[in-house]
C-alpha cells in the first residue's frame, strides 16, 4: 500500500505528504508483536512514548553542514555556478536562492523547501568536480509563465558545460549592468559569510600543509582586493582599511601599500570591517560605465576563486578535525 501511495506522487511536497502520513499510520496502528503487553501500549507511539531525541544546537548543526552546503542564486536561465560548472536547477526561479548540496558522488540543487535536481559527478582529491553528467531533473511545483516553445530546451538546458579559463573569462564581457554585477558581489559575500557562521578562531588562522593562505587571511586580502578593485570609482583616495592583507610579495611586484602587517585580527572583525569598506563603497559606485562593469567583473572573478579555495580549506580543515 505504502509503495501504491508513493508511486501516485508526483512532485516533492506530495512525496513529503505522503511520507508523513506513512510514518504516522505506522506509529500508531496496533503491532501484533505489542498485542500481549499488559499495560495497553500496542503501538509503536505507545511503546515508544518515553524516548526523546537528542537536541542539537542550530549553530552547530550549521558549522558541521558547512562544507558540504552552499548557498548560490539561479540565473535568468535557472543556472548556478558550482566550482566552475554551470548547472541547470529550475528556470521557473530567476534570480532566487539555491542550496547546493555535495555528498560523496551526488549534487543537488535545491530551494530551502524542496531539490530540484540531482547530478552525478566526479570529485578529485582536492574537492574539484571533474565530471558532471545530466541532471535528473525532480517534478517541482514552480512552473515558469512561459512555455517552452520548441523540444530542444529540456535536453540543452540540462547539459552542464565547464566554465571557461580564468585567462578566458577577464576576455569575455557578460554585458550585465553595474547594478546586476553588484549584485552578485553581494550574493557570493552572504554565501561565504554564511559558510564561516560559527568557526572557530583557532580553525581560521590554520594553514594546509601546501603553506597557502588561511582562512583568515583570505578573507583579508578579499577585504583588501575590493578596495584596489572598486576603490578608484569611489569619490575621494583610497584609506587603506588595517584589516586587509597583501602579501609581501605582491606588494613589491605591484607597487602597494602597506596595509595589514598585524596577524592579530578576529574573523569577525574583518568581517565587519569588509561590510563597512563595501558600504561606503556602494555609495560611491551610483554611476554605470563600461569601466566600472570591467572592474565589477574582473573583482566577481577575484572573488570567486577565493571563495572556492576558502572551500577546499574549508573541507580539508573539516576533515583533519573528524
Amino acid at each position: 500500500m505504502a509503495d501504491w501511495e508513493f508511486g501516485k506522487a508526483e512532485s516533492w511536497a506530495e512525496l513529503q505528504h505522503v511520507h508523513d502520513r506513512w510514518v504516522e499510520n505506522y506509529n500508531h496502528e496496533e503491532h501484533w508483536a505489542h498485542q500481549h503487553k499488559r499495560e495497553g501500549r500496542r503501538t509503536p507511539a505507545g511503546v515508544l512514548s518515553w524516548v526523546i531525541g537528542t537536541p542539537h544546537d542550530p549553530e552547530l548543526l550549521a558549522r558541521l553542514f558547512a562544507p558540504l552546503r552552499y548557498e548560490r542564486r539561479l540565473d535568468k536561465e535557472g543556472y548556478v555556478q558550482f566550482r566552475r560548472w554551470r548547472v541547470y536547477g529550475n528556470r521557473a526561479l530567476p534570480k532566487q536562492r539555491a542550496l547546493v548540496w555535495l555528498s560523496d558522488e551526488t549534487l543537488t540543487v535545491g530551494t530551502s523547501a524542496e531539490p530540484l535536481a540531482y547530478y552525478t559527478v566526479n570529485v578529485n582529491r582536492w574537492g574539484e568536480l571533474t565530471a558532471v553528467t545530466v541532471p535528473r531533473l525532480l517534478p517541482a511545483r514552480y512552473q515558469a509563465p512561459q512555455l517552452q516553445q520548441w523540444g530542444c530546451c529540456t535536453s540543452d538546458m540540462s547539459e552542464s558545460p565547464k566554465q571557461p579559463t580564468a585567462a578566458r573569462r577577464r576576455a569575455m564581457s557578460t554585458g550585465e549592468s553595474a547594478a546586476e554585477l553588484l549584485r552578485k558581489v553581494e550574493d557570493e559575500q552572504a554565501a561565504l559569510r554564511a559558510a564561516l557562521a560559527g568557526l572557530e578562531p583557532s580553525v581560521v588562522a590554520v594553514r594546509p600543509p601546501s603553506g597557502k593562505w588561511s582562512v583568515i587571511e583570505n578573507v583579508r586580502h578579499l577585504l583588501f582586493a575590493e578596495q584596489l578593485h572598486l576603490g578608484g570609482f569611489g569619490a575621494s583616495t583610497v584609506t587603506w582599511s588595517a584589516y586587509g592583507f597583501n602579501p609581501e610579495a605582491m606588494r613589491r611586484q605591484r607597487k602597494l601599500p602597506p596595509v595589514g602587517e598585524s596577524p592579530a585580527f578576529r574573523l569577525h572583525e574583518v568581517l565587519a570591517a569588509w561590510e563597512e569598506v563595501h558600504a561606503d563603497l556602494r555609495r560611491a559606485l551610483h554611476k554605470d560605465s563600461p569601466q566600472l562593469r570591467q572592474a565589477l567583473e574582473r573583482h566577481l572573478g577575484h572573488l570567486r576563486r577565493h571563495i572556492e579555495e576558502i572551500e577546499r580549506l574549508l573541507r580539508w580543515l573539516a576533515t583533519v578535525r573528524a
